[in-house]
């Protein structure tokens, strides 16, 4: 009975110390959607602000950046180029166009202008769903 004692102990040592690192690699990963969820959840907000207004805000800029800084280490370097050349580059220069449209008169250059701004609110509309290709893969929680 002595000799069966020592193995069953190994065994049930071993399933414990099994146990502890699954759980530890499941909370790894819970904790990794968390902050890839976070970002995810601000370039949505970002989005959403700028459809909703029709107009790129000091503050949601703001709140944008320092909410995907991280983008290229938890998710993707290919996410952060995303992020930046489909969202973050064309809010200011959306920006831009508003800034320079105060006090234009009527004209073919705030006809342009207003065009330009056009253009850039419909491409903002049509990220919604490139946001979600983008982190499909980052956002799936595996059984």
């Amino acid at each position: 009975m002595q000799a069966l004692l020592t193995p069953v102990i190994a065994f049930f040592a071993v399933y414990v110390a099994a146990s502890q690192w699954s759980t530890a690699r499941n909370k790894l990963r819970l904790d990794l959607f968390e902050k890839r969820y976070a970002v995810y959840e601000a370039a949505q907000k970002f989005i959403g602000s700028i459809v909703t207004s029709g107009k790129v805000k000091d503050d949601s800029v703001y709140e944008y950046m320092v909410a995907t800084r991280a983008a290229k280490w938890i998710v993707s370097p290919e996410v952060d180029e995303y992020l930046q050349r489909e969202l973050y580059n064309p809010a200011l220069r959306l920006q831009v166009l508003q800034t320079m449209l105060e006090g234009e008169p009527v004209g073919d250059v705030r006809s342009q202008n207003s065009a330009q701004q056009l253009a850039l609110k419909t491409h903002f509309n049509a990220q919604y769903e490139q946001l979600d290709y983008w982190f499909k893969a980052y956002l799936q929680l595996s059984h």
